[in-house]
């Protein structure tokens, strides 16, 4: 009798056993926070406008080759962009500006490339995103390749309108890499 309860036992706990599991994984899958769910909200465009920013130059240090920062250029820039939803998580755009450095004058840009969105709580509007870009950079004594990589947070302020601020690094061909501030983004998604 007593090897008969245990058994019965034992075939009950067999039995409820996967139905437990499988709840438990269902619990473990719904409460973690997927980055990769966005709710893009029918928007499928997005205009990005930037002013102002701060450039750092980044050079080789002196020590063991570590980075070094230069006193400061200051970068004033009017930029606009268009990004393309292909799907939710990933963006492509074309971002032209025209700016004026203390150190090398006006030049007009025109870039290219992707941003990467990754959101806590689905929202395109409302998350972090990783851009990069490569284009031409146009002065009035050259032309040259330029390379942009930034990141950053979208904050949503009202339906369809962001706040964007950004920190990047910025390579044009023939001058130093520079670590770039961009605290007057936006966007307007639609």
């Amino acid at each position: 009798m007593k090897n008969f309860r245990f058994l019965l036992l034992a075939l009950c706990f067999a039995v409820s056993l996967p139905g437990f599991a499988e709840k438990k994984s269902r619990a473990v899958i719904n409460s973690g926070v997927d980055v990769l769910r966005i709710d893009e909200g029918g928007y499928k465009h997005e205009i990005l406008l930037n002013g102002a920013s701060q450039g750092l130059p980044i050079s080789a240090g002196s020590a063991g080759g570590n980075l070094a920062f230069g006193s400061g250029t200051t970068l004033v820039n009017f930029s606009a962009g268009y990004n393309y939803d292909i799907i939710p998580i990933l963006q492509l755009g074309i971002f032209p500006s025209i700016s004026y450095a203390t150190s090398s004058g006006t030049f007009f840009s025109v870039l290219a490339g992707p941003t990467v969105n990754l959101s806590l709580n689905g929202d395109l509007q409302d998350a972090f995103f990783l851009s990069a870009a490569a284009g031409v950079t146009i002065q009035p004594a050259s032309t040259g390749l330029t390379f942009r990589f930034d990141m950053g947070k979208r904050f949503k302020i009202f339906e369809h309108l962001s706040y964007e601020p950004s920190v990047g690094i910025l390579k044009i061909a023939g001058f130093k890499a520079l670590f770039v501030f961009n605290l007057m983004g936006g966007s307007v998604h639609f």
